[in-house]
């Protein structure tokens, strides 16, 4: 009997943690690298006035909703001075301005910005596709160099209904109805000693 409820304890700890692992939050990435030029011996594009591109994210399985994101930038040649600033914004329903791109003119810099959740898309979906471009603030006559960007974050998946997660309340059914067999077993066990 006790092998029996030991049994049923480690299945009902398995069906629990199964619950939770497909509930995790699911990791995405795009990466837009610039092949255009070498600069300094990497392959880069080189912008002067200004710039735009997009990220075109897959979620597989689809994304019930995005839980964080943020967009790596690789850079150099910014002075980021009064005779060289440049600014990063992102085009959703609005200019959304990310930050200012720090300085890089004598290093190659990996500068992250967060993107605001105002910039995600509505869900449940299976892509998402946004827009970043940059501008020079000052005479337009500067140069900036782009290595590669990285669109990155976290996303909920929309839940699969052919595996659905147990809800709690089905594990809190399940759980009272093994605390149920234990004091069943103990009480036929207390019935035997007291007739044997």
């Amino acid at each position: 009997m006790k092998r029996l409820l030991l049994f049923l304890c480690a299945l009902t700890l398995v069906l629990g943690m199964t619950g939770i692992a497909s509930a995790t939050l699911i990791s995405f990435t795009d990466t837009e690298d610039w092949n255009d030029q070498n600069y300094d011996g990497t392959w880069c594009k080189k912008i002067t006035d200004s710039f735009s591109y997009d990220h075109d994210v897959s979620f597989v399985p689809p994304a019930a909703s995005i839980d964080s994101a943020t967009l790596t930038l690789t850079h150099k040649g910014n002075k980021n001075d009064s005779h060289e600033v440049w600014k990063l914004s992102a085009d959703g329903t609005q200019e959304v301005l990310l930050g200012t791109i720090s300085k890089s003119d004598n290093n190659w810099v990996s500068q992250k910005f967060t993107v605001p959740s105002s910039l995600y898309p509505t869900l449940p979906g299976g892509s998402w596709s946004i827009g970043f471009f940059f501008t020079e603030t000052t005479n337009g006559t500067d140069t900036l160099y782009l290595d590669k960007s990285v669109l990155a974050g976290k996303y909920t998946p929309v839940s699969d209904p052919t595996n659905p997660v147990p809800e709690p309340g089905t594990l809190l059914l399940l759980g009272s109805g093994l605390v149920g067999l234990i004091g069943y077993g103990k009480f036929r066990l207390h019935l035997r000693k007291k007739i044997g």
